[in-house]
């Protein structure tokens, strides 16, 4: 995760807590996706797209607010947090309210296996060859009169959360999916059908 977004996070808890707020939480996504559906060999729907967004939870005299913005400016977040201050007093109070204390125990977020590096580095060439194979090897089978595509998505995600109690930690996750829709039969008696597979590893995933 670049060092700045986790600087990011912990200059605006800070900030919030500068400007009133007694409890402040932040969590920063940063991702990746893409997408291919392919169908009868032609790709109909190409997306690759990359995406920054942030989430606010700030507390104030035990009332709530939440804020949300994909403009990661700090002029944008300074005033999202000033803004979302300003409304917890609208909010009505919950004694339960807060946030979990620190916990010295850590999670060793290596050993949870979310993320596969292999996922990044698969080329657009081959995840879109990935979609195609799987409906060129449905349609050697003779039943099938059509099909709806096939596709293939990969996402990558970085997660980084803060809070105004000293917690500061990031992970990083991966996902991976192929599926296909199929037609079979004639007329009076078609039946249509899909088949999916979805998993963190790329390895892990079904094959066609």
């Amino acid at each position: 995760m670049p060092v700045e977004l986790k600087e990011l996070a912990e200059s605006l808890v800070t900030f919030g807590k500068v400007n009133g707020a007694d409890e402040v939480e932040i969590s920063i996504m940063d991702g990746y996706e893409f997408n291919v559906d392919v169908r009868l060999g032609k790709i109909e729907n190409l997306v690759e797209a990359g995406s920054r967004s942030l989430g606010l939870r700030v507390i104030k005299d035990k009332k709530t607010a939440f804020a949300s913005s994909s403009d990661l400016s700090k002029e944008a977040l300074e005033h999202l947090v000033k803004n979302a201050i300003k409304r917890t007093k609208l909010a009505s109070p919950d004694e339960f309210s807060g946030l979990p204390a620190l916990s010295k125990k850590r999670v060793d977020i290596p050993s949870l296996k979310l993320f596969d590096p292999e996922i990044p580095s698969l080329d657009s060439e081959k995840k879109i060859a990935l979609a195609t194979e799987t409906e060129k090897i449905a349609l050697e089978d003779k039943r099938i009169t059509n099909s709806h595509g096939s596709s293939f998505e990969t996402t990558e995600i970085r997660i980084i959360f803060a809070n105004s109690n000293g917690f500061l930690e990031e992970y990083e996750q991966t996902f991976c999916g192929l599926s296909i829709g199929l037609l079979a039969g004639g007329t009076d008696n078609q039946v249509e059908d899909y088949w999916s597979s979805s998993k963190l590893h790329f390895k892990e995933l079904d094959s066609p």
